[in-house]
């Protein structure tokens, strides 16, 4: 099958959009599947201590599962977006398929998530020392488990850099937006009123490690 017509957008940096394009025929009509490929380890963070006093994160191994499910369906013409504003992590599995082709196999474009050796962005909504240190204890986590660049945007660590991990860092007035993918992480809204796209859990009784736990893996630990 020729596809050299199309061309197509896929974004992560603040939630999902995927934007197709048939640059033969504008009317084309797409249909988006979406699903999240999932190698679900039940697990848990805690964090371990040692006699002098210091404390880092373990990840506790309960057991694992693999499988695919489905995340959401839409028709849109080309040049038209889609958008999900959910703003976690999730391993998306991205089908795009052309409803005019008279054939059985419409699939025209296929993409697995993959921020290997990619930017990923963290901005992290907190000066508070000790909040941000249980937050950069997990995105270091995660940078070893995606083998990923990690930036940070936060004004506090812009000037107290201190992690070796991060390969750059940048504060809230900066315009920088060039990366793969990006996540928000801290307290939205209020306990009785929470922002699910920002903290897919809820508020209520969490802690800072819990906070950017759901956030990051709350559609590959909780599923």
């Amino acid at each position: 099958m020729d596809t050299s017509k199309y061309t197509f957008r896929i974004e992560y940096q603040d939630g999902l959009r995927i934007t197709p394009y048939n640059l033969d025929n504008p009317e084309t009509e797409f249909l988006l599947r979406i699903y999240i490929n999932k190698s679900k380890v039940h697990s848990k963070l805690v964090w371990d201590y040692n006699g002098a006093g210091g404390k880092w994160i373990e990840e506790e191994f309960i057991n694992s599962e693999d499988f695919v499910i489905g995340w959401g369906e839409a028709k849109l013409k080309s040049h038209h977006f889609y958008s999900y504003y959910y703003k976690g992590y999730s391993p998306y599995i991205i089908e795009i398929h052309d409803l005019s082709i008279e054939d059985d196999n419409k699939l025209v474009f296929k993409e697995y998530f993959d921020p290997r050796q990619k930017l990923v962005n963290f901005t992290l909504h907190s000066d508070n020392p000790e909040t941000l240190h249980t937050w950069m204890c997990a995105i270091e986590k995660f940078k070893k488990e995606n083998e990923c660049d990690i930036s940070i945007v936060n004004n506090y660590l812009k000037e107290n850099q201190k992690y070796d991990f991060v390969d750059c860092y940048w504060n809230t007035e900066e315009n920088f937006g060039s990366f793969y993918a990006g996540y928000q992480i801290g307290r939205f809204n209020d306990e009785n009123s929470p922002n699910f796209f920002l903290n897919p859990d809820g508020l209520k009784g969490k802690n800072d490690l819990e906070i950017i736990e759901d956030i990051l893996y709350h559609y590959t630990k909780k599923l």
